[in-house]
């Protein structure tokens, strides 16, 4: 869970703070330029380090300093709450006169307020767990250290971090783009979610037993409403819905309409009696996937 994102002199953000620590969602509202896109584009840079991507030319350009402020470095602080562990990353950025490409001016990841390594410059210094020296040695000072460092004293801490950090989902849907058709299977989905009915799918298909689950859990909650041992219907999914996939042409909540769903037959989360059946999808009134 992210906590907090500190960025400064990155494009328009200039000592920005996003505190989300007593926040389970945030909303971000504001004018065209305010910095709403700057903001998503620094998840992004931080999601490319977790992901492997070291190399700082790849990531930042000069034109990203805000204001064209090179003299003054660009800095990226991340704190984040995974598991029982509070892990905070920084990054500091430089372009120093006569160079073309920004180099590493700081880089630090902590856990639990211990340092887990820290670099000033080329030189990155790995304490022991007892605070003693360490390891040291030198990166390229274009080189971001996190996806090379390698540290087996503190378990699995280091990894867990870069794996979260490289598996945010970073979406900006564009309802006008979004394909409900699932055509193959998608590991992620596009920052448009056009390619949605492709990564559910993905989700899906891997997973059957989840999928059945679900419907066994909404089929017990409509019996149960039926049978008037529960007059409030809080199932949802429709008593009726009829479905090409798991959600069938609309999945009605009360307040909200889900587009339809198309996943090929292929995936076996399906009963093995559909009412109709066209091409590579089939048709159900009544999920019996538990059966």
């Amino acid at each position: 869970m992210i906590e907090r994102l500190y960025v400064h002199n990155f494009r328009c953000l200039e000592n920005f703070e996003l505190d989300l620590s007593a926040r389970p969602s945030a909303l971000l509202i504001g004018k065209n330029g305010a910095g709403k896109s700057t903001v998503r584009a620094a998840f992004e840079l931080l999601q490319q380090i977790g992901q492997g991507t070291n190399r700082l030319g790849r990531l930042v350009v000069a034109s990203d300093f805000a204001r064209a402020r090179a003299d003054l470095p660009m800095r990226f602080e991340l704190n984040a709450r995974i598991g029982a562990a509070r892990f905070r990353y920084d990054l500091a950025l430089e372009l120093p006169p006569g160079f073309r490409e920004v180099r590493i001016a700081e880089e630090q990841l902590r856990v639990d307020g211990q340092v887990i390594f820290e670099r000033d410059r080329a030189q990155v210094s790995m304490p022991t767990v007892n605070g003693g020296a360490g390891a040291r040695f030198l990166v390229d000072w274009h080189l971001v250290a996190l996806p090379v460092v390698q540290d087996h004293s503190h378990g699995d801490l280091l990894e867990r971090f870069k794996q979260w950090l490289a598996r945010m989902l970073i979406l900006a849907p564009v309802p006008s783009l979004m394909s409900a058709d699932a055509r193959t299977e998608a590991p992620a989905p596009l920052p448009s979610c056009a390619n949605f009915g492709d990564w559910l799918s993905g989700l899906l298909n891997p997973a059957p037993a989840a999928v059945r689950s679900c419907w066994r859990k909404a089929g017990r909650r409509d019996r149960s409403s039926a049978s008037g041992t529960n007059p409030t219907r809080t199932s949802p999914w429709p008593r009726s819905a009829t479905s090409s996939a798991i959600c069938a042409g609309s999945l009605r909540t009360g307040r909200s309409s889900l587009p339809p769903l198309t996943i090929p037959r292929s995936s076996g989360i399906f009963p093995t009696r559909p009412r109709s059946c066209s091409g590579a999808t089939a048709t159900w009134s009544r999920p019996e996937c538990g059966r």
